[in-house]
């Protein structure tokens, strides 16, 4: 994902031109062009650097998520109260996690506290001001322009509109809450036109088919197990309950100080509810279970827990609570440079690639082809030749018009090459694969073409065809992970 919406955010920063590169041609990636385009390619725009700049987009979102965390957990119970939210949030592995990558999840989580700050702040002031509102519809917008069901934000919104009066008011300011939420509706409908050909038609339906043209593939009760399985591992439910027994301790014993920060607390509950409940309901029926789809859900609950913290131990010193947030950082920044991170495996094998090969090589790899292409073609020659079937992007099929009734159905969700749409038309995204022209490989080596195998990242189901092409040609080693073909010596 992140290979996808980092190379189609730097091409259109550099070229204007949304779109992806792989074996050869351009073609529109499977997101849709927001993310890439409103928060990624300003960063290399401005910057000028790699592909990987495009996580300073994502730092900054991560930042602002934190600060949002830290004013909410303030309206709750102080300075301590925002303190001990912000070290909420920044202590869920998974904020930290996908930090460091460059995908929605953390942007639209981090989003998630600032938009409720808003709530706040319209709870508090009871404002008539439609900019308000209108800035509230724009914050949804983008949550949804991010992920879709995460657009749920605008609910406790419109939950507060309905009990405003004069009714004329109400509709007025739902309005102005749903503008912004209509016009990327259009926006992306007018997208889908102009590139799939059908505003109701988009990237997922052309790049993956199976599962999205068939509904009964993407959401089913089948799936609940998993979905409910990943939603325990994410440590929502967990933090559901301490927030739950934390409030309950909070109204035990009332004084007007804990009424406001319950009357604050509640809110922010009221916003948890009404936006997160979509998130766990679309995702415990949807057919890919992954524990940071309810990265939102975690965000706001932590500030919840952390600021409810501050209510229940009220005696802690906010000077000893710095001096020991200060400490943590220290320890932090410490380990961080006594353990730095290594380069991904595929970025050394990018640099091993343009290190140890000629600019005119065949490149055989399973490494993801758009990252390849992109890393080692660039101003070059050099053509990327997927492994198998198996790679990213070479097990996928396009289908550019919906296909009603493949023969035979496709068998699950993951069934991307199902034989019903190759048989009604559906093409190839990459048609020439190592395992599959052999000897057309053998044929390139043999009339003097400089071929090249690197086998990091290589499935283990593609390992009986790695060791027939041992078998078939001479391999010299250039590299980590890198060879050179030649023909086999009798």
């Amino acid at each position: 994902d992140s290979t996808e919406y980092a190379i189609a955010a730097y091409h259109f920063a550099t070229a204007g031109q949304y779109s992806i590169k792989i074996d050869g041609q351009q073609l529109p990636p499977r997101y849709p062009p927001w993310f890439s385009v409103l928060l990624l390619a300003p960063v290399y725009l401005i910057t000028g650097g790699g592909i990987g700049t495009g996580i300073f987009a994502v730092t900054v979102m991560g930042i602002l998520g934190i600060l949002a965390a830290t004013y909410l957990g303030r309206q709750v119970a102080g300075a301590v109260g925002g303190i001990l939210s912000a070290t909420s949030v920044v202590s869920l592995s998974l904020y930290r996690e996908y930090s460091a990558h460059i995908m929605t999840d953390v942007p639209c989580a981090a989003l998630i506290p600032v938009t409720c700050a808003l709530f706040l702040h319209v709870r508090r002031s009871r404002s008539n001001r439609l900019n308000v509102y209108l800035l509230a519809g724009f914050l949804a917008a983008v949550c949804a322009s991010l992920r879709p069901v995460s657009g749920a934000v605008i609910l406790p919104f419109l939950y507060h509109t309905s009990q405003l009066r004069p009714f004329r008011s109400t509709i007025t300011k739902t309005v102005c809450l749903l503008f912004p939420l209509f016009a990327l509706s259009v926006a992306s409908m007018l997208y889908n036109l102009q590139v799939f050909g059908s505003p109701f038609r988009s990237g997922y339906n052309y790049w993956c088919a199976v599962p999205y043209d068939y509904p009964n593939l993407v959401f089913s009760i089948r799936y609940l197990s998993a979905n409910s399985a990943a939603f325990l591992a994410s440590g929502a439910p967990a933090l559901i309950l301490v927030a739950t027994v934390l409030f309950l301790l909070c109204k035990k014993r009332k004084n007007e100080e804990r009424r406001v920060a319950l009357q604050a607390a509640g809110d922010i509950a009221l916003f948890g509810i009404l936006s997160s409940g979509p998130i766990i309901l679309f995702h415990s029926a949807y057919f890919f279970p992954d524990a940071r789809f309810f990265l939102p859900v975690l965000c706001i609950t932590a500030v919840l827990c952390g600021s409810l913290l501050a209510v229940v131990l009220p005696h802690i010193s906010r000077s000893a609570l710095l001096v020991a947030e200060m400490l943590l950082l220290v320890i932090a920044i410490a380990v961080r440079c006594a353990m730095p991170e290594h380069l991904p495996i595929q970025r050394i094998a990018a640099d091993n690639i343009c290190s140890y090969t000629p600019n005119d090589a065949l490149i055989i790899s399973s490494i993801n082809p758009v990252y390849l292409e992109f890393m080692v073609g660039t101003g070059t020659n050099r053509k990327v030749i997927p492994f198998s079937r198996s790679v990213e992007y070479a097990s996928k099929l396009l289908v550019s018009e919906r296909i009603a009734h493949p023969h035979p159905l496709p068998s699950h969700w993951s069934d991307h090459r199902c034989r019903g749409l190759i048989k009604s038309g559906a093409k190839e995204v990459i048609p020439f694969v190592a395992t599959e022209n052999m000897e057309a490989i053998a044929a390139a080596v043999r009339n003097g073409q400089s071929v090249y195998l690197n086998t990091s990242r290589m499935a283990a189901s593609d390992y009986d065809s790695a060791l027939r092409l041992k078998n078939m040609f001479n391999l010299e080693q250039q590299s980590m992970h890198l060879y050179k073909l030649g023909p086999m010596y009798k």
